[in-house]
């Protein structure tokens, strides 16, 4: 797989320009140009010894360091992205919404509308659970926001369901004593 040096984003093999930004993915050439000698003099290792990979190469049968160690690459990534690190999210692309964050929502809507009490209690379970999917997608899944509105509105119908049944016992009481 080959990355683009200019957005980090994985190309086929065999492409020549990067899916996401269109930058070329060939390295740049100018016609007879002629690829720099090594700075030093190379020597052969001793003999029975082998020379050591170049930095950031894991030799095989070897155990990867950790993620996260400074100056080490993941194998075939772009130069820049250490080792271990997650490519960036492709810009245009949103994440799925939690159907129960909407679900949430639209029952505590309703619950303003049809009946005050059963809406709201399910908009705040689904709020709840949904909050919950959420966080263990970790970013995977959308729609925090809807599950959050879903359980303010409907603790608000509570609220406001519970102090107008208070006020209507309050007045059948008072009414009942004259």
């Amino acid at each position: 797989m080959k990355f683009c040096s200019q957005c980090g984003q994985g190309n086929k093999d065999d492409a020549t320009f990067c899916i996401q930004c269109g930058a070329s993915l060939e390295p740049e050439r100018t016609p007879g140009a002629v690829a720099a000698p090594p700075a030093g003099p190379v020597s052969p290792p001793p003999s029975g010894e082998v020379a050591p990979p170049g930095p950031g190469v894991v030799p095989p049968g070897a155990i990867p360091p950790p993620p996260g160690v400074p100056g080490l690459q993941a194998p075939g990534a772009p130069p820049g992205v250490p080792y271990g690190a997650v490519p960036a999210r492709p810009m245009g692309r949103q994440q799925p919404t939690e159907g129960m964050a909407v679900a949430s929502l639209v029952l505590s809507i309703a619950s303003f509308i049809v009946c005050p009490v059963v809406p709201a209690i399910l908009g705040l379970i689904f709020g709840y659970l949904s909050l919950t999917k959420i966080e263990e997608s970790l970013g995977a899944l959308g729609g925090s926001e809807l599950a959050r509105a879903g359980i303010i509105i409907s603790w608000i119908n509570i609220g406001i369901t519970v102090l107008v049944g208070i006020f209507i016992l309050v007045v059948a009481i008072v009414a009942s004593t004259q």
